[in-house]
């Protein structure tokens, strides 16, 4: 992970941002998921307003620094509701176009699993008793 540097305090930024975001949501899903019949879907971001790079270690042994406009960092928390979480990190000029690739998966997502959906909901609505 790259150590971001603020004033000279070796504060990693993205770290703060990363764990301030997994207990937000982690927050989230405790509050909001009581409800055991109902399934709710949650998509961490973060948006950056700087270059975002990739650093790899090539089998030369050689290393390689490239920009990238977007990567998924996943993190674990065994202490978490959610112990896995997949945490997506875009650049500001990257925001428009990842939005609409995932407003096109979800409504993808829908489509493929409408008559479930349906079915579901329909479920649930049935009266106790």
């Amino acid at each position: 992970m790259t150590l971001a540097l603020r004033d000279n305090d070796s504060t990693d930024i993205f770290y703060k941002a990363v764990q301030t975001l997994s207990k937000s949501v982690d927050h989230y899903v405790e509050k909001f998921t009581k409800d055991a019949n109902l399934s709710y879907f949650y998509f961490p971001i973060i948006a950056l307003d700087c270059p975002l790079f990739e650093f790899k270690l090539l089998e030369s042994g050689e290393t390689e620094l490239s920009p990238i406009q977007e990567v998924a960092y996943l993190s674990r928390n065994p202490n978490s509701n959610n112990l896995d979480s997949t945490i997506d990190v875009v650049t500001k000029t990257r925001l428009a176009e990842y939005a609409e690739v995932f407003s096109n998966a979800a409504d993808s997502f829908i489509k493929a699993n409408k008559k479930g959906i349906e079915a579901f909901v329909a479920e649930i609505k049935k009266p106790v008793g």
